[in-house]
């Protein structure tokens, strides 16, 4: 297995889903996930499943006027040729450009039918919001 194009996978999924998010086409965003897949937020309940996964994206989206996430992949690990874990840094950012939100993330991505999905996501905001 060629690492270096697993990691080029992952982060293009990623980037797609920031992209939905961003055009606020949560639906999309949340299809990025398992079917099963699983959000750990902190000071919001759990999110398991995709329309879990889009409600929650849609409400961040409008009560924090979140516009734009970016994640930056700080560690990665192939645990199994259909399994990686992630860590990342996540920036959110408003409407107006304002930067509200910085996270610390863990996620485990799945390889489903030679895709790549986001199976479980956890979070601490490491910068207020």
């Amino acid at each position: 297995m060629d690492e270096t194009k697993v990691r080029e996978a992952i982060q293009a999924r990623l980037d797609s889903l920031v992209h939905m998010f961003s055009i606020n086409d949560m639906y999309q965003a949340a299809r990025h996930g398992t079917p099963g897949v699983t959000n750990y937020i902190p000071h919001a309940p759990v999110c398991k499943g995709r329309k879990a996964s889009a409600e929650s994206y849609r409400w961040a989206h409008q009560h924090y006027r979140v516009q734009v996430l970016h994640y930056d992949i700080e560690a990665f690990h192939v645990i199994k040729p259909d399994l990686v874990v992630i860590t990342t840094i996540n920036t959110v950012t408003t409407y107006e450009g304002d930067v509200v939100g910085r996270n610390k993330g863990l996620q485990l991505w799945k390889k489903v039918q030679g895709e790549w999905y986001m199976d479980l996501e956890i979070f601490n905001r490491i910068h207020k919001w």
